[in-house]
């Protein structure tokens, strides 16, 4: 008999070292993934930083009132917009707008661009915007940034 209960003690405390080693593992797992919120991925459950974060910028076209007016006295009807050199699209001269802080880089009435970074949060652009006969009306190089919507338009 005690032979016997022997036995299953130690039976027994092999459930229990088996047990706990489960735990310890568990118990120390680190959960890697995106941490920086600003990233398309970012997962709240990380605690370390993988190098997965992915992004993106988003970017709004136009021109203020004052130089829609000075485009239109010139006979420019119309604007093309190229975003490192691909035609990104066109918006009349008749629809300007003031830039206020809600301005909707998602607004589906507005000429609009999504910028995918990569893994990089930050990245720069090339922009033109030219008249219909291809003339350069105004041209710069800015800087992007992730989760970010920027504001691009016409300075004469």
């Amino acid at each position: 008999m005690r032979r016997s209960i022997a036995i299953l003690q130690k039976k027994d405390m092999r459930i229990v070292l088996f047990g706990l080693l489960i735990m310890a593992i568990v118990g120390c797992q680190n959960n890697e993934g995106c941490t920086d919120q600003n990233s398309l991925n970012y997962s709240s459950e990380a605690q370390q930083d993988d190098g997965s974060c992915t992004y993106e910028s988003y970017l709004i076209f136009g021109f203020l009132d004052q130089t829609a007016d000075q485009l239109n006295i010139q006979g420019i009807y119309s604007v093309d917009f190229y975003l490192d050199g691909v035609f990104i699209g066109s918006k009349s001269t008749s629809q300007s707008w003031y830039i206020t802080d809600d301005t909707d880089c998602m607004d589906p009435n507005e000429l609009t661009k999504t910028i995918n970074l990569g893994s990089s949060p930050t990245s720069t652009a090339y922009y033109e915007a030219r008249d219909s006969n291809g003339n350069v009306l105004d041209q710069r190089t800015f800087s992007l940034e992730g989760a970010t919507c920027r504001t691009i338009y016409v300075d004469l």
